[in-house]
């Protein structure tokens, strides 16, 4: 594949851009004022194209740790994804889910948070 080819993603392109604005709308929140959001896209393989939006802001230890879907739930405790911005972060991994890509949060170790965002692509890429 050359690198001026085009891809084509997979699903639906409202709900995906739907997506792209909130988590766009979140690393704004998130920063400072004169703070830096880098964005960045990239193939990796025949199948997902990854979008990684990395921006300067804080967040909640607890909150990334209810947003990783394998981390066991106390259904007795109340959850910071039943309110903004959790809420609508979680919205946004279970319509990635649906359209059978992928979205995690994570923190590096420099503080800055990370969205990274897995798309399928279309099988027939032109």
């Amino acid at each position: 594949m050359s690198p001026h080819s085009s891809l084509a993603i997979a699903g639906d392109v409202v709900k995906i851009e739907l997506v792209l604005h909130e988590l766009l709308v979140a690393a704004c929140q998130r920063s400072t004022g004169g703070g830096r959001i880098d964005i960045w896209c990239r193939r990796l393989d025949e199948r997902l194209l990854e979008v990684s939006i990395t921006d300067n802001g804080s967040i909640e230890t607890q909150l990334l740790s209810e947003l990783h879907q394998d981390t066991p739930k106390d259904i007795l405790a109340p959850s910071r994804l039943e309110r903004l911005p959790g809420l609508h972060m979680t919205i946004c991994q279970k319509l990635m889910h649906q359209l059978g890509g992928e979205l995690h949060f994570y923190q590096l170790p420099d503080t800055r948070v990370v969205s990274r965002l897995l798309l399928p692509l279309a099988s027939n890429n032109y």
